[in-house]
């Protein structure tokens, strides 16, 4: 039994504490694929192993590199960990901050203390998204509660509230009805199935849904980034409706991003002349629960320049004195 004991503390700090890992991110330009030195750069390698076992943090190991040399490159190599391996290249130079994904590896190999994590030195390559030109925005997130059900409340995106009476906001730029649905047939009340319909009062005012192509070498958040710099002239869409349902999981209740255009104006011939271009990231949350009660969300950025169709935030000026900045999520 106490050899049993030994055997298996041996194997569990070997586990914890015998491995090393070596990885290389290298570094490119997104536009022109050309390695870019003297980045400065951060690799990190998780601690699977939860604590209270007499090893292991569970928070993971994160190494603050050095810059990258000439071919755009940094390799670290990190002792400890069990977990997944990743790295980031921190904002400067006029790049947004970019960060890989996580993979975890196949098995070590070697003899306790001298164990490498296979693959050994995988390279990690990360292209950069440069800045183009960040603005002044008004950004907010909203958090909180349709005012009322089955009827249609405006909502005043420079103001960031809902219009009169419910709150201080004097234009109904986005106007939301909420359709509460008889639950299915064994689910609780508490957790109806609804439909969201989003309108506008203009013409031309509109919302329209993100397509969000991938971008090789780049991670969920950076293509995000690049896919939503700028508006686009057509292709909104008013009424949009939003339906969820808790039986039919599916792509229609995934959270999807937006772009919008509100207070457009028409040209004689009743044509689009101009308007204010905004996006919503992460989509439009809504859990009415028992109404009125549950909870209403949505993050949006608002360009307020009329025509204007760029959409990159300076991450720093937000016009709206309850918005929210610096941030950043441009």
């Amino acid at each position: 039994m106490k050899i049993f004991f030994f055997l298996f503390i041996v194997s569990g700090l070997s586990i914890a504490m015998g491995q090393t890992s070596r990885f290389t991110v290298k570094v490119l330009d997104h536009e022109t694929g050309k390695p870019l030195s003297g980045m400065k750069v951060g690799g990190s390698v998780g601690t699977t192993i939860k604590p209270g076992y007499g090893w292991g943090t569970g928070k993971g190991i994160h190494v603050e590199g050095k810059e990258t040399d000439t071919n755009g490159c940094y390799t670290f190599t990190i002792d400890g960990g069990n977990g997944a391996y990743g790295a980031e290249v921190y904002e400067q130079k006029g790049y947004y901050r970019m960060l890989s994904g996580g993979w975890r590896y196949q098995k070590a190999s070697g003899i306790f203390p001298y164990r490498r994590y296979q693959p050994w030195n995988p390279i990690i390559e990360l292209r950069m998204v440069k800045k183009r030109n960040p603005i002044p925005m008004y950004v907010m997130q909203y958090r909180g509660k349709i005012p009322a059900t089955e009827i249609p409340v405006g909502f005043d995106l420079l103001n960031g509230d809902w219009v009169q009476p419910y709150g201080k906001g004097e234009n109904s730029d986005i106007i939301f009805t909420l359709h509460i649905k008889e639950p299915p047939k064994g689910v609780t009340k508490f957790y109806p199935d609804y439909d969201l319909v989003v309108s506008f009062l203009q013409k031309h005012d509109g919302i329209q849904e993100v397509v969000q192509e991938e971008k090789p070498g780049l991670g969920k958040r950076e293509f995000r980034i690049l896919n939503m710099l700028t508006a686009p002239i057509e292709g909104y869409q008013n009424p949009y409706i939003q339906h969820h349902s808790v039986i039919k999981v599916g792509p229609e209740n995934r959270l999807k991003d937006f772009f919008f255009r509100i207070r457009s104006q028409t040209h004689p011939d009743g044509s689009l002349k101009d308007g204010l271009y905004g996006k919503i990231y992460g989509g439009i949350e809504c859990s009415p629960l028992v109404p009125p009660s549950g909870y209403f969300r949505f993050f949006y950025y608002l360009n307020p320049t009329p025509g204007d169709t760029n959409l990159e935030f300076d991450c720093k000026t937000t016009l709206m004195k309850n918005g929210i900045a610096p941030i950043n999520q441009p």
